[in-house]
């Protein structure tokens, strides 16, 4: 799996994938022996750079965030396309307010 996502960065430069199978669970309901990693621990697998960044808030006002991945080692790139993203959006300026 590691040789195919090398080889699928001759075409791309990142990927992006939700950052988890749920919006953000209360604190309160995370089981810390089953941590809600679904997509984020793929990257660490297979030897990748990933950072997730806020999209917005929830019908609870949870946050909402999607992935970026990208080849091991681009670790300041992926930082310029988040930072980049963040420029061009609000939601890292968002204040979840989570409603009970």
């Amino acid at each position: 799996m590691k040789k195919q996502f090398a080889n699928a960065f001759d075409q791309i430069d990142i990927f992006a994938t939700p950052t988890g199978l749920t919006t953000a669970v209360p604190l309160t309901e995370v089981n810390p022996s089953a941590p809600p990693v679904h997509f984020t621990r793929i990257l660490n697998v297979l030897d990748m750079c990933g950072v997730s960044v806020p999209v917005g808030l929830d019908a609870q006002s949870l946050p909402i965030g999607f992935q970026m991945g990208t080849a091991g080692g681009r670790d300041a790139f992926l930082i310029e396309v988040a930072t980049a993203f963040q420029t061009l959006t609000q939601f890292h300026l968002a204040n979840p307010q989570p409603k009970n």
